[in-house]
């Protein structure tokens, strides 16, 4: 489903266009109904789910399951009609190269739905230690059609390997001409890449690097130059260093050690699983976003200039213990313990700068999940009021809480 600032062109159907305002009008009373309980909406059949990353895409329409370098689309307005795998796996890919992440940026200016997506893909544990490797996968897809019989299709766009004694891609962001990683090097330690990844190849990248003192929870790429990275509640603003053009056999390239713009430390030891919301640009070089630690949920404003933090929730010392995933939204708040989980929504005023921010107003409701795993994190669309989630180690589940869609799932 289109998001909810989209423009609904002329071209779909009038079935399409009453189901879009229903279900939009729905979703405001689903996430706030004190009575619904949450009902399935999909439980379809997908293999290796412990090694499988999850997208669902802004709007809430399309999902996104990527195993060993390939990407299986679910349709959720078709939840009768299976996965299309839109995306092979590479050629000679095998059970051992796991896709690692997925990251997804998408093009605004585009007439229709389009996106582009980076597929970080291990092989860890090669046959030969000395060859330990990364693959990244750029793919294009773009909605073709209108209203319910649209489909999405991808096309290839580049690939480019690292070589080294890697431990582990710990956070990514793809963003316009940019793709973003924080690395665990085996000797070197953690660093952070930002490629050019147009102009990246099997042989030579082009690419920025620099040394980071933490191991990265995760990172964004911002306009003007920057990067944000979280970090075992530190937060971290750093202009991007010049990209050079290096080898890609070059093992470890750490770049030079640069000062970061501005910092900011939160209370607390770390971050949650999911754990911070869409950006949202105020002014010229300055961002606002939630996050959670595991002592609580912040908003927090950041610049070159300025930095301030405001705590909206405070955990207890028993939830902390038992919160699996935090997963942010810009009005939405998903939280996980195990077999529970808790919709809670907040509010936050136009901001103005200020050391002292008033904390939002907040609702909030439990229910009871079905026995799904807690080894993965969810995925949640707020215009839609879908949560995506592992429903088993062979099975993927997606939740309504729309009030619209629980009675037309029925």
């Amino acid at each position: 489903m289109a998001p909810l600032d989209s423009h609904l062109d002329d071209q779909c159907p009038a079935s399409d266009l009453e189901q879009a305002v229903l279900q939009r009008l729905g979703v405001e009373e689903g996430w706030t109904s004190k009575h619904e309980k949450p009902s399935f909406m999909l439980t379809a059949h997908h293999e290796a789910m412990q090694r499988t990353r999850l997208h669902l895409v802004e709007g809430g329409r399309w999902l996104l399951a990527s195993t060993n370098g390939a990407i299986v689309v679910y349709d959720l307005i078709k939840p009768q009609e299976k996965g299309q795998m839109v995306v092979p796996p590479p050629a000679g890919s095998t059970g051992r190269r796991i896709t690692s992440n997925l990251s997804v940026d998408i093009l605004r200016d585009a007439p229709s739905l389009t996106f582009n997506v980076a597929i970080a893909q291990d092989d860890l544990e090669p046959d030969d230690p000395d060859d330990e490797y990364v693959w990244t996968h750029f793919w294009r897809f773009t909605m073709q059609g209108h209203g319910i019989s649209a489909k999405l299709q991808a096309t290839f766009l580049n690939s480019f390997r690292t070589i080294g004694d890697m431990m582990a891609v710990n956070a990514v962001c793809l963003g316009g001409s940019l793709y973003a990683r924080a690395m665990e090097y085996l000797y070197e330690g953690s660093c952070v890449e930002v490629y050019s990844w147009e102009d990246s190849g099997v042989h030579l990248h082009l690419k920025a690097v620099f040394p980071h003192a933490h191991q990265c929870d995760y990172i964004r790429l911002l306009p003007n130059n920057r990067v944000l990275i979280l970090a075992e509640a530190h937060i971290d603003l750093y202009g991007i260093p010049a990209f050079e053009t290096v080898p890609s056999s070059t093992n470890g390239y750490r770049g030079s050690k640069i000062a970061s713009c501005n910092s900011l430390i939160l209370p607390g030891t770390k971050f949650f699983r999911g754990a911070i919301s869409p950006l949202l640009f105020e002014q010229q070089d300055q961002c606002k976003f939630t996050c959670s630690t595991n002592e609580g949920i912040f908003v927090v404003t950041i610049s070159p200039s300025f930095s301030s933090a405001c705590m909206i929730r405070a955990f207890k010392s028993h939830e902390e213990v038992v919160i699996t995933d935090v997963v942010i939204g810009i009005r939405r708040v998903y939280i996980r313990h195990y077999a529970q989980a808790e919709l809670w929504s907040y509010d936050i005023d136009q901001p103005t700068i200020s050391t002292k921010a008033s904390p939002p107003k907040s609702t909030s409701r439990q229910f009871i999940t079905d026995d799904c795993p807690s080894n993965l994190t969810p995925v949640m669309d707020e215009s839609s009021g879908r949560v995506a989630m592992a429903g088993s180690n062979s099975s993927l589940a997606v939740f309504y809480y729309s009030l619209f869609d629980r009675v037309r799932s029925i």
